[in-house]
């Protein structure tokens, strides 16, 4: 008696488009695993943001080289940065603060890239003391295969609460 999986089944078709859609690169989306809807997308890219800000918290250089884009730039008032320049300045301790905040914050999700604005509270200590820094924030993040990745952020000064 064949088996279930014999050519012709449905579950050789499905297997089929696997293994063709993984050798050219596309993702297939199965009837028993639905693409996440727009608002899990929204959390999700959120929950990613607010991680980003507490990895500078905790001292987590290794989740933001992963989800900073290789062509990751930035803008700060006058200020440019790229993923090279932000690592760097990562590991010489110089991006170290005290606490993050990521609040007022609004998602939108167009297919694989989704839009973050939001604003952003640093608490950070220097030579004269703890101080914070507020900015309202837009973060574009892009999704590579099944994980997302930013690629561009800007940053403008506002002022505290």
């Amino acid at each position: 008696m064949p088996s279930s999986r014999t050519v012709g089944s449905p579950y050789c078709a499905l297997f089929m488009a696997v293994v063709v859609a993984s050798c050219s690169g596309h993702r297939v989306e199965s009837a028993h695993a639905p693409a996440a809807s727009s608002a899990e997308i929204e959390r999700e890219v959120l929950e990613l943001d607010r991680a980003w800000g507490q990895a500078y918290v905790t001292g987590d250089i290794e989740f933001v080289d992963r989800l900073l884009s290789p062509d990751w730039h930035s803008w700060t008032d006058h200020n440019g940065s790229n993923k090279t320049t932000e690592l760097a300045e990562f590991r010489a301790g110089h991006s170290k603060s005290l606490e993050n905040i990521i609040d007022d914050a609004r998602v939108r999700v167009y297919g694989d890239a989704a839009v973050v604005e939001a604003r952003e509270r640093v608490r950070f200590k220097d030579l004269s003391g703890e101080h914070w820094l507020t900015w309202r924030i837009t973060d574009v993040f892009i999704r590579r295969g099944d994980s997302w990745q930013v690629v561009a952020t800007h940053q403008s000064t506002i002022p505290n609460p």
